[in-house]
């Protein structure tokens, strides 16, 4: 199969103005939607490393996680807790991932709103508090909804330490 790239980086005039670096990304976004592999070095370049290393980012981001009893898999975007299927919405679902593959630790709302929605996204920091409200009632089938704290005056936090119910 020929690709579009193909064409286009083997034209000299073309690959000379292309910058390898931003070559190395684009080809490594063709490799991620499933087109065959392509080599910088085949292309001229030498700089077939760029890619590797995307792969292997891109490796971490569809790896299945565990935190507690919750499982979740990307690659499936199926969520189970305690042995039990979860339906989550899609927003939840990047949320629930974003703070499942950074356990225990503390996330301001701004914090989550960039890495969950993007920094491209201009909306109010309390909707985050409206899809964490949803999270934990997709959660609560499964027992689950307590593993995502609210740290008050700082943000939220997924942790899998049972919580001490003051009397």
């Amino acid at each position: 199969m020929t690709l579009p790239s193909a064409a286009v980086c083997s034209r000299p005039s073309l690959r000379s103005a292309v910058s390898p670096c931003v070559l190395s990304v684009w080809l490594a976004g063709l490799r991620f939607a499933g087109e065959p592999e392509l080599e910088l070095d085949d292309l001229g370049f030498g700089l077939g490393c760029g890619v590797t290393a995307m792969n292997r980012s891109h490796a971490a981001l569809t790896a299945a996680v565990e935190v507690g009893a919750l499982k979740l898999d990307p690659a499936t975007r199926r969520v189970s807790g305690n042995d039990r299927e979860l339906r989550l919405g899609a927003t939840e679902f990047r949320l629930l991932h974003f703070l499942m593959t950074h356990p225990e630790r503390v996330h301001s709302r701004a914090q989550l709103l960039d890495r969950v929605w993007g920094d491209h996204v201009f909306i109010e920091e309390r909707t985050v508090d409206v899809h964490v409200k949803r999270l934990r009632e997709a959660l609560s089938p499964a027992q689950c909804a307590h593993m995502i704290e609210t740290v008050r005056g700082a943000g939220y936090r997924l942790t899998q330490q049972a919580q001490v119910l003051s009397a």
